[in-house]
């Protein structure tokens, strides 16, 4: 007599694999392969362990099989500009020209409208001394990570007279020092100084361009964040549909918000 089998689906055999997630904290994804179940462990072992934006970010991007990934190539003709992006907008910033591109607006009915990455790509396009160049797939900008194009090194150190720094894009003004320097000059990232400096060591920012803008398949955000803020309430008064929904699931998943 013949007989009928059930399909069971896709099920995960054990590996050794599933061990090391085990002490990671992480585990594979249905029908997801060992081999893929590596990567992704691989991955989170060099992600930041800190809680901060950063580290958030890549951490849930990877917890969920997501990644980060390269969105917009962004240069200028402006060697003083600055670029830095957080929540709905892109601001563009230097002496001779300034750009300030929304990348979220709200409707007349209390939802978030998030433009699309290659309207930003257009907007900076428009200008005068910014180009930009899509690299990705076309998305919400809400995938635009917060980020900006400077960044700090700090204790850098020097090991002679005339030295090359180990970034170039010098942002003039902000070199530091550990022990007093009678005088310095620093021009195309070469810092010379007027004398040995034994056990010296530099802090300074410096910019980075071309600029290559950071994408994340999982948008995140804080409710927290200044910059949020403005965003998050309708000219009415009343909560934007998107925050109302994430406050409901909190209140869902936390029965504290319930009084209980």
């Amino acid at each position: 007599m013949p007989t009928t089998l059930t399909p069971l689906g896709e099920i995960n055999s054990t590996s050794y694999q599933d061990v090391a997630g085990l002490y990671a904290g992480m585990k594979r994804f249905p029908g997801e392969t060992t081999t893929d179940f590596k990567n992704r462990l691989e991955i989170n072992s060099n992600n930041l362990k800190q809680h901060n934006y950063e580290g958030t970010v890549e951490n849930i991007n990877t917890r969920l099989g997501l990644s980060l990934f390269d969105a917009i190539s962004v240069n200028t003709t402006y060697p003083d500009a600055f670029l830095n992006y957080s929540f709905g907008a892109l601001e563009i910033s230097a002496t001779e020209e300034s750009l300030s591109i929304p990348t979220l607006t709200i409707s007349p009915d209390g939802v978030w409208i998030w433009n699309t990455i290659s309207s930003v790509v257009t907007a900076i396009n428009a200008s005068r001394g910014y180009t930009a160049t899509l690299t990705s797939s076309d998305g919400p900008a809400l995938q635009i990570a917060r980020q900006s194009n400077s960044e700090w090194v700090v204790n850098e150190a020097v090991s002679a007279r005339v030295y090359a720094m180990n970034f170039s894009g010098y942002v003039t003004g902000t070199a530091t020092f550990n022990q007093t320097v009678n005088s310095f000059t620093i021009v195309n990232g070469i810092l010379t100084t007027d004398q040995e400096y034994p056990g010296l060591t530099i802090c300074y920012q410096y910019k980075m361009w071309p600029y290559s803008v950071v994408g994340s398949q999982a948008g995140v955000f804080s409710l927290v964040d200044p910059k949020v803020l403005p965003y998050i309430v309708t000219p009415s008064g009343a909560l934007v549909y998107q925050v109302q929904e994430v406050i409901q699931n909190l209140m869902n998943a936390n029965s504290t918000y319930w009084g209980k």
